[in-house]
Formats: structure tokens, C-alpha cells, sequence
């Protein structure tokens, strides 16, 4: 079972990743703003990284690049819990199993 740390330091293996939006100018976006916009469209941070996992999968990142993205040791975790099934990625399973049975 793992330990939690219940000191305030993190782990000495553990990398802080900063996540900075820009706007289509390449200007800053503040936390406020970015949460306002993800509210309009019924989402939060945490919905915006499964989203994030998810297209990145959807558009064939390699799934240890989109894992180290999010912060995650292990690819698993970010097939199993944050990437999720979408019609794109039905239709082109398809594709593959056409183009080997054809």
C-alpha cells in the first residue's frame, strides 16, 4: 500500500507542471477568465484534463507523451481514467479493421 505524505513538501520526485493558456494572440489567460469560459460550457479544471487526454489520444499522441502531460507516471492511468471513448475514435478503429480485412 502506498504512504501519503503528510508533510507539506512533495515527493522528491515530483515535478510542479504549469498550465498556461493563451488566447489566439499568445496573450496569458488568468485562472478567473479560464474558469469563466470552461463555465459557460459546463465544465471545470478537472473536465478540461480529461478533455485534454482525451483529443490528444483521439489525434494519435503517443500515451506515455499525453500520461507525462498530465503528470502521470504510469500511461494506464490516463488510457484507464482519463481518456475517454469518442465517436472519432470508433470511426477510425473501424477504419484500421476495414483496411486489414479488405
Amino acid at each position: 500500500m502506498a504512504q501519503i505524505n503528510k508533510s507539506q513538501d512533495p515527493p522528491k520526485d515530483f515535478t510542479r507542471r504549469l498550465l498556461v493558456c493563451t488566447d489566439g494572440k499568445g496573450k496569458a489567460v488568468n485562472r478567473v477568465t479560464l474558469a469563466t469560459a470552461l463555465k459557460k460550457y459546463g465544465l471545470n479544471f478537472h473536465s478540461l484534463r480529461h478533455a485534454h487526454a482525451t483529443k490528444l489520444i483521439e489525434n494519435e499522441a503517443i500515451p506515455k507523451d499525453a500520461a507525462s502531460r498530465l503528470g502521470h507516471t504510469d500511461a494506464t492511468i490516463t488510457q484507464n481514467l482519463y481518456t475517454h471513448d469518442t465517436k472519432e475514435m470508433q470511426r477510425s478503429t473501424v477504419e484500421i479493421f476495414e483496411k486489414i480485412i479488405l
